[in-house]
């Protein structure tokens, strides 16, 4: 394992980044996916969640007594006010392969949800 102090890890450690997508926070159910994230005061968790492109994706917000900045979420330029606890559901429509970019309401942290291509899709 690499030292958390390494040049390639220097940024997760300090917080710049949100580290590697994981696809543990994803489901899929009749042919929708729901990537599910955690918001507490001064992070969501995870930051990266790896999703597919082609299918149509709801982002399931987890809010966990969050507060400041976190509790507006800007997802493609609109903010999103999240309850303190709760769930919030947002429509992310049919994802295209790359990134989408997600950051809290004073645009301090820039977090993705990277969209790989569909292994099930037709050949274009």
């Amino acid at each position: 394992m690499d030292s958390p102090l390494a040049a390639d890890n220097l940024a997760q450690t300090v917080g710049l980044t949100a580290g590697p997508a994981t696809a543990a926070a994803v489901t899929v159910e009749n042919g929708r996916q729901t990537a599910v994230m955690t918001a507490r005061t001064g992070d969501y968790s995870p930051g990266n969640i790896q999703v597919v492109a082609g299918l149509p994706t709801t982002l399931l917000v987890r809010s966990d007594n969050v507060g400041g900045c976190v509790r507006a979420l800007v997802v493609r330029g609109r903010q999103y006010i999240l309850p303190e606890n709760g769930d919030t559901r947002i429509d992310l429509g049919v994802l295209q392969p790359g990134e989408l970019r997600y950051q809290c309401g004073m645009y301090t942290g820039r977090l993705t949800i990277p969209a790989t291509a569909n292994p099930e899709a037709p050949a274009k």
